[in-house]
């Protein structure tokens, strides 16, 4: 059993779903967790799993405050469930000061450098308890999963001074956001609200469904991910994920797309 957010990043509901756990959703928005479900999710999840995303959350780019964080670690200790949390977004703060939000306490937490620096550099790492750090090391996955020394060389460089790469992937990620909020702004067809950080717009569609917009889009080259994909259910039918990494001619082209896809 595992505590997952709803949406939440594919790839995780996939892993999880092929391990064989049974998926417990929390409903995250725009404008933050349900933390009435978060309680009831851990409670049924007791002795069990949570994988969140508190930072610049994927898909809605939505921050955990301080006081659900508090929360979450006192659910996670009360009900003794494992808290993994997924750090890959934390350090696109594209808000005008960014500043970190506190950790959660006693949470396993998993960074990449494949987000803050560059999405070919897909080094990965695990932070927790040493105990827990020895046995994944003499996991039969632990050599096959690992990113080749170069790569790991690379990163290691990279992150010892780790300011002036952010500062300019931020400030890029910045326009870039702003960019495409304007270019989809005050379009009845779409709601959206401009995320603090993370890699995409988050639309809630007004008069069509996700899946068909998203096939209409990649008649025209443009692959897009509709909701239900980041669902635990097959919900969020109306939503789509509009990532704004892309450069500013790229952009217009995708608003005239999902304008022709609408």
């Amino acid at each position: 059993m595992a505590v997952v957010e709803t949406p939440t990043y594919f790839d995780a509901l996939q892993v999880l779903r092929h391990a064989g756990a049974r998926l417990v959703g929390c409903r995250v928005t725009a404008d933050g967790w349900d933390v009435d479900q978060l309680r009831d999710a851990f409670a049924t999840a007791r002795g069990h799993l949570a994988y969140l995303v508190p930072d610049f959350h994927n898909p809605t780019g939505a921050l955990m405050p301080p006081c659900t964080r508090r929360t979450v670690a006192d659910l996670a200790a009360q009900h003794q469930v494992t808290l993994v949390v997924d750090e890959t977004m934390r350090d696109l703060d594209l808000r005008d000061h960014p500043h970190a939000m506190p950790r959660i306490p006693g949470a396993l937490l998993i960074g990449s450098t494949s987000k803050s620096i560059w999405g070919g550099l897909r080094i990965g790492w695990i932070r927790a308890r040493a105990s827990l750090v020895r046995a994944l090391q003499s996991h039969p996955l632990a050599g096959p999963l690992s990113a080749p020394p170069v790569q790991q060389l690379v990163a290691v460089e990279l992150l010892d001074d780790l300011e002036p790469v952010l500062g300019r992937r931020r400030h890029e990620l910045r326009q870039q956001r702003d960019h495409l909020g304007h270019l989809l702004a005050e379009d009845g067809r779409w709601r959206f609200a401009l995320p603090p950080g993370g890699l995409a717009l988050w639309l809630r569609l007004t008069t069509t469904r996700a899946d068909t917009v998203v096939e209409r889009a990649g008649k025209n080259g443009l692959a897009l991910a509709a909701g239900p994909r980041f669902a635990v259910d097959a919900t969020l039918t109306r939503y789509l994920r509009v990532p704004f990494t892309p450069p500013r001619h790229v952009l217009e082209q995708i608003a005239d797309v999902l304008d022709d896809a609408c």
